[in-house]
């Protein structure tokens, strides 16, 4: 199985993370948005190129790789009411195909507040 680890460098982008856990398995979604501005929107062509990726962990179950190939993720800072890091609401729409595949098999749906951790 090949590494599934994905390298983050630094640039003029934010990343957000939804992360799902049970008892046995973790699903991670990565997605990379711009920096500047209020708002932004990943459409088919930034999932293809790879702003958003999909991670699933599990060391007991019979499971292929899952590649977004399509969707949106909406993105829109959240006024603050304080002096609390910057707060944003996040709208996504992700389909995933197997690995080397076009055939979409799952969408995940994603509607989520995100503090972000850093300024």
């Amino acid at each position: 199985m090949p590494d599934r680890q994905i390298a983050v460098s630094t640039g003029q982008y934010r990343i957000f993370l939804a992360t799902k856990s049970n008892s046995f398995s973790t699903t991670r979604i990565y997605m990379q948005a711009p920096m500047q501005g209020d708002k932004f929107l990943l459409t088919d062509v930034d999932i293809s190129a790879g702003k958003v990726k999909h991670l699933f962990s599990c060391a007991s179950c019979d499971y292929f790789n899952l590649t977004p190939i399509a969707g949106t993720v909406k993105g829109i800072k959240v006024a603050n009411t304080n002096s609390s890091a910057e707060k944003w609401l996040l709208d996504a729409r992700i389909v995933v195909a197997a690995e080397k595949s076009k055939v979409p098999v799952d969408t995940i749906h994603i509607k989520q507040y995100f503090n972000l951790a850093a300024k």
